[in-house]
């Protein structure tokens, strides 16, 4: 029975923070596609530009929210530390968007607003998986007693 209690309260946090990523996710997915669209469509900055300042407000809101919310439970480990890897990867992820809106561009010649979101949402998505790895595993570090019961949790058979 130990076994399960250690299975259910491991993963009630991981669900916890898989959840809240999700919803703080959303809100910022929204931000960031009307900040894209916005800057792209209706100031006409140039699409690639456009993402990256769509990006570096969305992640600023991101930060904050995930900080204090998804893994406002992971240990504090430092917030310069904290910031200039959520912003590195932050930037990783943006490198990943802006490899799928180039194929759409430059590779596929699909030079509309209704392919530059398509390309932009895909690009979304794609990064958003990598972002919730990254920030869990080295942003927001596990806590001291996150990391104990993992190491007193017996390993199924």
């Amino acid at each position: 029975m130990n076994l399960v209690r250690s299975l259910y309260d491991r993963w009630q946090r991981r669900l916890h923070e898989v959840t809240a990523f999700g919803v703080i996710g959303g809100i910022n997915f929204v931000l960031d596609v009307l900040l894209f669209n916005l800057f792209y469509i209706k100031f006409g900055i140039p699409l690639l530009t456009a993402r990256g300042c769509a990006t570096a407000i969305s992640a600023t809101s991101s930060y904050f929210m995930n900080r204090h919310w998804a893994f406002r439970h992971r240990e504090d480990t430092g917030r310069r530390r904290e910031i200039l890897l959520f912003f590195a990867f932050s930037v990783a992820g943006l490198l990943i968007q802006w490899g799928i809106l180039g194929i759409f561009k430059f590779g596929l010649g699909l030079d509309n607003v209704f392919w530059a979101n398509v390309g932009n949402i895909m690009g979304v998505a794609v990064a958003m998986f990598f972002r919730f790895w990254a920030f869990s595993k080295f942003v927001f570090m596990a806590s001291k007693e996150d990391k104990l019961a993992e190491e007193k949790e017996p390993t199924p058979v």
